[in-house]
């Protein structure tokens, strides 16, 4: 099964458990999905938004975002924000295969990962998007999220 048919499969589930009631429509949602490479996403206009990024068969990241620089911009960079895909994947370019300069790592992203983005109106809320984005940790189980194995010296 292909990585946007897998997605597509779980939307029609979330919105099978979740849409009740007719609050939710999914007609009124958008997905954008992108193999690699990908284009970086327009802003967020009205909306708000589940991001995902993946590589080959490999769910890397879900996020969610409600304003427009998360969605286009702080995953793009090592230093933009506590938590990104820039930064995971510097922290293991080796595996990855990323040798270039920490700064050039915006271009690699975008010409190596795939991206989907599921925007929904703004009305849905931020309890929608955090549904959503757990909903999909659930099922996916990307590569990097949750908590970071502490490193061995560390102390408690």
């Amino acid at each position: 099964m292909t990585m946007k048919m897998q997605l597509g499969r779980l939307l029609v589930r979330f919105f099978q458990t979740w849409g009740v009631k007719g609050k939710f429509d999914r007609r009124r949602v958008v997905v954008e999905f992108d193999n690699a490479p990908h284009p970086r996403p327009t802003p967020l206009r009205g909306q708000v938004a589940v991001y995902l990024f993946f590589k080959g068969d490999a769910w890397l990241k879900v996020g969610k975002a409600t304003y427009p620089a998360r969605f286009t911009s702080q995953h793009y960079g090592t230093n933009r924000s506590g938590s990104s895909i820039a930064k995971d994947i510097w922290s293991c370019r080796e595996e990855f295969g990323f040798q270039g300069e920490e700064a050039a790592i915006d271009v690699w992203l975008c010409e190596n990962l795939g991206r989907a983005n599921i925007r929904a109106p703004e009305e849905y809320g931020d309890r929608f998007v955090k549904y959503l984005e757990a909903f999909l940790h659930f099922h996916l189980q990307p590569r990097f999220e949750g908590r970071r194995p502490r490193a061995e010296n560390a102390q408690d």
